[in-house]
């Protein structure tokens, strides 16, 4: 098919067009059906800083593809990058001034590490390329940003972008545990691990009964909004230190007391207590196939002694057998922890595509940033 005949429609809200085609857009592991209501949610939370465009692509008024653009505004590059440049913009967040803070649209699903087109079942891998290299070229056509990301998974294609301003850069995996259907219990589930790693669930699952730890679930969120949203930016502090990369959007009270109202029953909070102390939690996303294992909260001082985190991962897996689902997304990286879980890693990259302010320094945007996301997951590489 011919790229310049693709059709594509811009919106500050989803169109009809949008939702109604989500249920027949859905695939294997797919995030089709809570797309609007996530995206939604994080945008709410981050208030004058995250847009969202929706995009709605076809072809002789046929649907090929729908898509989510979340634009973050002010989003600092000294964030992203080592040397001086990094350490000037922790100088000036402490007076108040992030320097070289620019305009960024991410053609992804936000918080999720995935693209954010959604394509047609009969769309093949070769139409994929071309409907995402329209996309990017309508983009940059219509938005007023410095910067386009475009999210996918690092195997899926290459776009041949014959320019200098255009760079890939590596990004964290995803970790995908598919579910046999042959495990109707998470005790049968268990006993398809090996027997070294079938102890170790035992002695994790021992040990936190014995420290008194209780799990359950939080429907509504709200009433705990600020103790949810502490124990998150302690652990994501904690992931800055081993030298992480920050998210581009606050996950904070706001998300928290606005969540059950956005995600209604596609959404709950596990919570982990000692007595009467939250120590940990996880947010779980209900899809058509595939429970979403997103952001997790832990206390660091209570949370070890009961083993929270792991008791938080295998709860999870006994959620998505007990609903019959057939993955689970269990985030992004740990996956020397999840990889025995029997999750499969899988490689995401950014291409990103540098305009206005950030064109005439592409070269050095591209240097600064390979050597970041070089140094933090692999090698990159320029697309010249």
């Amino acid at each position: 098919m011919n790229p310049i005949s693709y059709n594509i429609d811009l919106f500050a809200t989803p169109p009809k067009a949008l939702l109604d085609s989500l249920s027949i857009l859905e695939s294997d592991n797919g995030f089709e059906s809570l797309i609007v209501s996530w995206s939604e949610l994080t945008r709410d939370s981050n208030p004058r800083r995250v847009e969202l465009c929706w995009l709605v692509i076809s072809q002789e008024n046929v649907l090929r593809a729908v898509g989510v653009v979340h634009i973050i505004h002010k989003l600092a590059v000294g964030d992203y990058v080592d040397g001086p440049l990094k350490k000037i913009t922790e100088f000036g967040r402490r007076i108040g001034y992030a320097p070289l803070s620019v305009d960024v649209a991410f053609l992804e699903i936000p918080f999720t590490n995935r693209s954010g087109l959604v394509f047609h079942a009969d769309v093949s891998l070769e139409e994929r390329t071309l409907i995402t290299k329209t996309v990017i070229e309508y983009l940059d056509r219509e938005l007023s940003v410095d910067a386009i990301c475009v999210k996918d998974i690092k195997s899926n294609y290459v776009l041949d972008y014959k320019k200098s301003n255009t760079i890939v850069l590596p990004f964290v995996e995803l970790n995908i545990l598919k579910l046999n259907g042959e495990s109707p219990t998470f005790e049968q589930w268990l006993a398809e691990r090996s027997p070294n790693y079938r102890s170790t669930i035992r002695r994790n699952l021992r040990t936190f009964q014995k420290s008194g730890a209780i799990i359950e679930t939080i429907i509504d969120p709200a009433p705990y909004s600020q103790c949810l949203a502490d124990l998150y930016n302690r652990t994501a502090t904690k992931a800055l230190m081993r030298g992480d990369l920050p998210y581009p959007m606050a996950v904070n009270s706001c998300f928290f007391e606005n969540f059950h109202a956005k995600m209604t029953d596609r959404g709950i909070i596990r919570i982990v207590r000692i007595e009467n102390t939250i120590v940990g939690f996880t947010t779980l996303l209900f899809g058509h196939d595939t429970l979403f294992f997103r952001f997790i909260g832990l206390d660091y001082e209570l949370s070890p002694q009961s083993r929270t985190y792991f008791r938080l991962l295998y709860d999870t897996i006994e959620i998505a057998i007990s609903k019959g689902l057939r993955f689970i997304d269990m985030g992004s990286g740990t996956s020397h922890v999840k990889a025995p879980l029997g999750c499969e890693q899988i490689p995401t990259v950014y291409y990103v595509h540098f305009r206005r302010f950030l064109k005439p320094v592409s070269r050095l945007m591209n240097f600064w940033l390979s050597d970041r996301f070089d140094n933090t997951f692999s090698s990159s590489e320029t697309v010249s």
